[in-house]
């Protein structure tokens, strides 16, 4: 299950990120837009454009390691979605 992740991610970078949870079936129209091909999926977002869309369930270090990518290549605050569960 990915929530405990993603409640651990949102605890650890409660100042840089903006984390949200999305239900698809209550929000499809967001699945659309954002092209969810399966679930749960989880993307990293900056300024309304969708730097990676992962897949699947991770690990809190695997997420974490994403996310620590994007901001260095970024050098700044990152909003992440997620859609599913």
């Amino acid at each position: 299950m990915l929530a405990p992740v993603i409640d651990e991610i949102a605890e650890k970078y409660e100042t840089t990120l903006k984390v949200v949870t999305v239900d698809i079936d209550e929000e499809p129209t967001l699945a659309t837009m954002y092209q969810v091909k399966g679930i749960p999926a989880t993307f990293l977002i900056k300024e309304g454009v969708v730097e990676t869309m992962l897949t699947g369930g991770r690990s809190f270090a695997q997420l974490d390691r994403e996310v620590k990518v994007l901001m260095e290549f970024n050098e700044g605050s990152l909003p992440m979605a997620q859609c599913g569960e």
